[in-house]
């Protein structure tokens, strides 16, 4: 590993739907092509055999039996039998009338689709190389087989696809030290990047050191991450410092409880990045620890120990809330949302909480019910707040802390200033669309190929 402290990989947490031992899937191309044999179909047919074609009107579906080849062999995608939905088939031609390839997007509308529309005939080259569908309609199609067979519906290529993309699969339990990246790597070596954005994506905190400390390294860091920062109503950046007049409760020198940034957007940034200009070690500044907490392992925690108040995070909601004056001008911010929601399989997806973001108004929840979500609230922070969920560091000059802002809470002690010292933190965010849509070209450029369009 390039980082410059790794800690020991944890099993995953049981609650979560997670399967132990499961190495980190992540959401870029990598993971469709790294499935194991075992879930594929490995039964080697004869390589002198023809491709065989299969259709199927009545269940609308075409079905192809490949030869093998050496290289297909050492394809770790690559499988004996392929199985397409007919109307998935015309949808997706190639074909200059129905595909663009410099837009890589496809130019045929639903106004023109028929999604019924007939096989006349269908065969694969003498090379196996290509597949060629004839519609009744006399529209012809064609597709290569690699370009097939990363997009076959059979069980296991499906089973591969559901694995690349679930989302718990691919988060993993951190230890109590933070794995360090150094900076002059991360902006000079691509290998060091894409290692860090994998490790963001499974255990959702890290730390950078050796940044330059002026201003302008935020948003040049961001830039290398994703492209640019996320904007709030903050600003593109905000400066986190003990301020007279804050309109933040982050601009003050108390204690900030654990929370997550932006809990009052309905869509909120997905990381955030804090940069230390300065914080002074030779005791100037005293107190100012960093506090940062797993929030999915505190839900698993409960999921187990406590049922019902976990339920409870999960379908009552709160409505959160900011109020005042900053680089949007005057703003009023409401979101109502579940503390723990859970996606379609019963994970869960996403956190949501912030004490000084909490709204005093939630009349919206029945009262006999308001009894137990205080419980649940007081219960989860409690979990947060001792281990394993709960690191506590004290982030040094030329250090960026990087955190999953959909899972990782965080938070500060109080801090006391002697003299003319000052604890300067610069802030911002990226979004995680651009963080794995980086994830996914670094990927295909170590591989060395490009993927096809769609």
């Amino acid at each position: 590993m390039h980082c410059l402290h790794s800690t020991t990989l944890k099993s995953a947490f049981s609650r979560l739907k997670l399967l132990p031992g499961r190495w980190c899937h992540r959401l870029f191309s990598r993971s469709l092509s790294s499935a194991s044999s075992k879930s594929s179909a490995w039964h080697r047919p004869d390589a002198s055999a023809a491709a065989a074609v299969s259709v199927d009107e009545a269940r609308r579906t075409l079905s192809v039996t490949w030869p093998s080849s050496a290289q297909d062999w050492t394809a770790s995608h690559w499988e004996a039998a392929s199985l397409f939905p007919l109307a998935w088939l015309r949808d997706s031609c190639q074909c200059p009338t129905c595909f663009n390839p410099a837009t890589k997007s496809r130019t045929l509308h639903f106004k023109d689709f028929n999604p019924r529309v007939p096989v006349r005939s269908a065969s694969v080259s003498p090379d196996s190389s290509t597949l060629t569908v004839e519609w009744q309609d006399g529209h012809r199609s064609s597709y290569s087989r690699q370009w097939l067979q990363v997009r076959s519906f059979t069980e296991s290529a499906r089973r591969r696809r559901g694995e690349a993309l679930a989302f718990t699969a691919r988060k993993k339990q951190w230890s109590q030290e933070l794995t360090e990246f150094d900076y002059s790597e991360l902006m000079s070596k691509d290998s060091v990047l894409l290692e860090l954005l994998h490790h963001l994506d499974c255990f959702g905190c890290l730390l950078v050191r050796q940044s330059p400390t002026e201003l302008g390294t935020l948003p040049k860091f961001g830039q290398r991450l994703a492209g640019f920062l996320a904007p709030s109503n903050y600003g593109h950046s905000f400066e986190v410092k003990s301020k007279s007049d804050p309109s933040n409760a982050a601009y003050t020198s108390g204690y900030l409880g654990l929370h997550i940034d932006q809990s009052f957007y309905s869509r909120r940034p997905g990381v955030q990045i804090l940069h230390c200009i300065s914080q002074p070690t030779d005791g100037s500044i005293q107190g100012g620890e960093s506090l940062i907490a797993d929030g999915f392992q505190a839900a698993a925690i409960m999921r187990r120990s406590h049922p019902d108040h976990f339920q409870a995070l999960t379908t009552l909601p709160i409505d959160f809330n900011d109020y005042g004056s900053d680089f949007v001008g005057d703003f009023h911010f409401i979101n109502r949302e579940t503390v723990l929601r859970l996606n379609s399989i019963g994970e869960v997806d996403r956190v949501t909480f912030s004490g000084h973001s909490r709204d005093y108004n939630q009349n919206h929840l029945e009262p006999e019910k308001v009894q137990l979500l205080y419980e649940a609230l007081k219960i989860f922070y409690e979990t947060l707040s001792k281990p394993p969920c709960i690191i506590k560091h004290k982030m040094q000059t030329g250090h960026m802390q990087l955190l999953d802002n959909r899972r990782v809470l965080h938070g500060r002690l109080a801090f006391n200033v002697i003299g003319t010292a000052e604890r300067f933190l610069h802030g911002g965010y990226v979004e995680w669309d651009e963080v794995y849509s980086r994830m996914r070209r670094l990927e295909e450029a170590a591989r060395g190929d490009a993927r096809e369009a769609q």
